[in-house]
C-alpha cells in the first residue's frame, strides 16, 4: 500500500488545516468573539473514535435540564469529551456551566467556516485568555480596572459532525495559569451574572403592578433560596430596565420570549404561532412537557375504559 492509498483511506485531502498559527495561535491581543476563519477547502469530519464520542443518547446535552443532571465537579476530562450538543449555543452553555463549578467563566472565541460559509468549528476560552489592549490606556480618562487577563491557555473546541449534525468536543484543555475563585464568588463573574428570560418577564410584570425593584430582587432571592443562589445582583436588574426603556415591545413579543425560554428548560415543550400581514400576532398555541404527559395518560385511560 503506497502513501496515496493511505491518504485516500483517511480522506486527508479533504480535511482543512484548521490548527497552527492561522487559527489557534494566541496573539498579543485578546481574540474577538466574532473572529472568523475560513478554510481553503471544505472541512470534513474525521473519525470520531479518536475523540471518544459515539453520539449516544446518554451523553446528549440538548437543554438546561440535561446540564443539571451532570455532576460537573466530579466529571473527568475523558467523560467530558463524550458529550455532544445540537448547536454551538448549548455547547457554550455547557462550558460556561462547567466553568462555574470550577471557579472561572467561558468566553466565545474563534470560529472556522467551510467554503460554503457555514460554521463548522468554534473555540471557547477562559475569561482570562489574552491580554489587555495597551492602546486603550492612552485615551482613557478614568482609571483602568485591575488587570484580569493573563494569557490563560485553557479552552474547549467543538466541531460539527456532518453525518449526525451534532457538535462534539474535539479539544479540551483544562490547564489554567491562574487561581480560581471561591465558590461563593463564582456567581459574580460577568458571564454568570445574567437574568433569564423568565426572570425578565416576571420583573416586567411586577414593575407594571407598581412593585419596586428592591422588592422584586428580594422576592427572586427568596425563590432561589438566598441571594448567593440568585446568579445576579440588583445592578443587573436596573441595567435590564434601562436597556428596555427606549425600546417599545408588545405583550405578544414578551409572551414569545417567555415561551422560548421555557423551550430551553423543557425539551418536550411544543409551541406554534401565526402572524397577520402587518406582523401582529394572530394565533399562539403552546403545551409544556407536563401537559403533554398528562394528556397522554388521559387518552390511554379513556381507551382502557372503552
Amino acid at each position: 500500500m503506497d502513501f496515496k492509498e493511505i491518504l485516500d483511506i483517511f480522506e486527508v485531502a479533504h480535511v482543512s488545516q484548521i490548527g497552527g498559527e492561522g487559527s489557534e495561535a494566541l496573539g498579543s491581543s485578546s481574540c474577538s468573539e466574532n473572529a472568523e476563519y475560513s478554510s481553503d477547502q471544505d472541512v470534513e469530519d474525521t473519525d470520531n473514535l479518536y475523540y471518544g464520542n459515539n453520539f449516544d443518547a446518554e451523553t446528549a446535552v440538548d437543554c438546561t435540564d440535561d446540564l443539571e443532571k451532570i455532576n460537573m465537579k466530579e466529571t473527568s476530562s475523558d467523560q467530558l469529551m463524550r458529550y455532544h450538543f445540537p448547536d454551538r449555543r448549548v455547547a457554550f452553555m455547557f462550558y460556561n456551566c462547567y466553568g462555574r463549578f470550577h471557579g472561572f467563566a467561558g468566553r466565545k472565541s474563534r470560529v472556522v467556516k467551510n467554503t460554503n460559509g457555514e460554521v463548522v468549528q468554534q473555540t471557547f476560552v477562559c475569561h482570562r485568555e489574552g491580554i489587555r489592549n495597551a492602546n486603550n490606556a492612552l485615551s482613557r480618562k478614568r482609571e483602568q480596572k485591575p488587570t484580569s487577563r493573563c494569557r490563560c491557555p485553557a479552552k474547549l473546541q467543538v466541531h460539527l459532525d456532518l453525518g449526525s449534525e451534532r457538535w462534539y468536543i474535539k479539544l479540551f484543555d483544562d490547564i489554567h495559569n491562574h487561581s480560581f475563585l471561591d465558590e461563593k464568588y463564582e456567581g459574580m463573574l460577568p458571564a454568570h451574572r445574567k437574568m433569564s428570560d423568565y426572570d425578565k418577564y416576571q420583573m416586567k410584570t411586577m414593575r407594571k403592578a407598581g412593585i419596586p425593584t428592591s422588592g422584586i430582587y428580594g422576592f427572586f432571592a427568596t425563590q432561589a433560596g438566598g441571594y448567593e443562589n440568585l446568579g445576579y445582583s440588583r445592578r443587573e436588574m436596573y441595567n435590564e430596565q434601562f436597556k428596555h426603556r427606549g425600546r417599545k415591545s408588545s405583550d405578544a413579543e414578551d409572551a414569545i420570549d417567555f415561551i422560548k425560554d421555557m423551550c430551553v428548560r423543557d425539551d418536550m415543550m411544543y409551541w406554534r404561532h401565526a402572524v397577520n400581514e402587518d406582523g401582529t400576532l394572530r394565533h399562539l398555541f403552546w403545551c409544556d412537557g407536563i401537559s403533554r404527559m398528562d394528556y397522554s395518560s388521559t387518552v390511554t385511560l379513556f381507551l382502557l375504559v372503552l
